[in-house]
């Protein structure tokens, strides 16, 4: 690990024949270990043939952690009977316990281990059988020493994403579009994985549903050829939680597993809970029309870590929770808990630029190219500089939906341009005055958005969000660069208004603006993502 902690006192595991997590090897036959719980996996069952005769059989999984810089996964295995008698009577997570008659095992890509549970970083597995192995409660008398482990982060901070770096990923990975010739790439392969590692308060914490899942499950034998698949309906229990950050004000968090659901009826506090989400999958979900966490059994989550930054995000969400009760009456509560709240980022689409390019400072870009070394794709660095004229900028085109973005600001979503209503030219007590730039408008037609199908003038700063996004050419000595974004504060220097200002501009404005800007050498500072600039 690559963050200091100060080092708390060691386990006196002596007198109780235990030894530690870092000490494990494959020559020791059976051993002990004592640890924190910090995740346990609901039971799973499976079935196997023996002999022509089905036995049921069942494993359950646990992590156990006994030192800040060690944790390792343990699983029981036995019948049916066994182990969920065993289940029954195990500790909850965060309990200390003592794993007794365990034996290691190696860990071997693409197994059982290796696909379905957390990370970790020992090279060892717990295995325990119902003939011999057996975890028991231990009361440990060192108190603040457990309550450090279950609150001590096993990631460090700087490897934790914000939140609203977490949805543009998963934004990113519903579809790829190529800006030079239009075309999209379904290849998952290529896009990273979803697997992210975030901070984030609860907000809120719904009631958990039962739901009836038909799965195929698969049965074991000793003959490959007599391996088959049976359907099975199992009852599992659905929890959604709320979580934010200073970047996000709402993500769901879907909870499917049983301890953490416990977990989280009876110990998370909506505005106060902090909690570490370690390798927890988030996709797109077409049904929300927004982006989704879902925990599997891989996600570990610490409660309440221990850690400045998250101190921070507690204070945030204390203030923001506060604001929220004494600015909203009890109707409007109960409003807002009815109706959708869209307050997640805007994912970085076609003509938007994404979030991160606007944190590096440009005095840290040093690596200097030519076009023809973009063009060529020979450049490794994420950002460069290139000196180069603008050889076409078409700020005097008539059609203006090519030279900003139109957003919603309540769902985030882009808003098309439409033809003004069929009053504008009515005047009435109280209608604002028509002046230039006012004729055009937009509307949103996300369905369940509450402004859908509302239209909306350009300059209506409140219902539009409005913004540069222009494609333009680069060229230098080597060669042109094809339709290369240029939009936000870059555009609104160049041109040396806002985009509402811009609006307004006669097209003979506007033609003069685009002849004072072409053939001009510039400093271009670029981004360079997947390959693509």
């Amino acid at each position: 690990m690559s963050w200091a902690v100060a080092e708390l006192p060691q386990i006196k595991r002596n007198q109780f024949d235990a030894i530690a997590i870092k000490d494990i090897s494959l020559t020791q036959t059976k051993f002990n270990v004592i640890g924190i719980i910090i995740s346990k996996l609901p039971l799973r069952k499976f079935v196997k043939n023996e002999d022509g005769k089905k036995h049921s059989q069942a494993v359950l999984t646990f992590t156990v952690r006994d030192s800040l810089y060690d944790w390792i996964n343990g699983s029981f295995w036995g019948t049916f009977a066994n182990v969920q008698c065993f289940t029954s009577f195990m500790s909850s997570q965060g309990d200390c316990v003592m794993v007794v008659g365990a034996r290691a095992k190696s860990k071997v890509e693409g197994s059982y281990e290796d696909q379905f549970m957390i990370k970790t970083p020992t090279e060892y597995h717990l295995t325990l059988s119902d003939s011999g192995g057996n975890v028991t409660h231990f009361d440990f008398p060192d108190k603040v020493y457990t309550a450090r482990l279950k609150s001590a982060l096993t990631v460090p901070f700087s490897q934790h994403l914000k939140l609203h770096q977490v949805i543009q990923c998963a934004h990113s990975r519903v579809v790829t579009r190529n800006v030079f010739n239009s075309e999209h790439i379904w290849n998952q392969d290529l896009l990273p994985k979803n697997m992210f590692t975030f901070l984030a308060a609860v907000a809120e914490i719904g009631q958990p549903k039962a739901i009836i899942l038909n799965r195929r499950r698969p049965t074991f034998s000793d003959s490959y050829e007599q391996q088959q698949s049976e359907n099975v309906a199992e009852m599992a229990q659905r929890c959604e939680l709320i979580i934010f950050d200073e970047t996000c004000a709402r993500l769901p968090l879907i909870l499917w597993n049983e301890e953490w659901i416990h977990t989280a009826l009876s110990a998370f506090i909506p505005n106060v809970t902090i909690l570490s989400i370690v390798d927890c999958p988030v996709r797109y979900d077409d049904y929300r029309r927004g982006v989704v966490a879902a925990p599997n059994s891989r996600t570990l989550i610490i409660v309440s870590p221990e850690c400045p930054e998250a101190n921070r995000l507690s204070q945030y969400a204390k203030h923001i929770g506060s604001r929220t009760v004494s600015a909203m009456d009890v109707s409007d509560v109960q409003s807002a808990t009815s109706q959708p709240r869209f307050t997640q980022p805007m994912p970085s689409l076609t003509k938007c630029p994404p979030a991160e390019i606007y944190s590096v400072p440009l005095t840290s870009i040093h690596n200097i190219v030519t076009v023809r070394e973009l063009k060529a794709g020979r450049i490794t660095a994420g950002y460069g500089i290139v000196f180069a004229l603008i050889t076409k900028i078409d700020l005097d085109r008539t059609d203006m939906n090519n030279l900003v973005t139109l957003q919603c600001p309540n769902c985030q979503r882009r808003m098309l341009p439409c033809d003004p209503p069929a009053d504008i030219g009515i005047s009435a007590p109280g209608k604002p005055v028509q002046v230039e730039g006012m004729d055009l408008y937009a509307m949103c037609t996300t369905l369940d958005c509450p402004l859908t199908n509302q239209r909306f003038c350009w300059s209506d700063s409140q219902h539009v969000t409005l913004d540069f996004g222009t494609m333009i050419n680069l060229s230098d000595h080597t060669g042109t660069y094809f339709r290369t974004l240029l939009g936000g504060e870059a555009m609104r220097k160049l041109v040396g208004c806002t985009p509402p200002q811009f609006i307004r501009l006669t097209y003979r404005e506007r033609a003069r603006l685009k002849w004072n800007i072409c053939l001009h050498r510039y400093k271009t500072n670029n981004q360079r993502k997947d390959k693509q600039w």
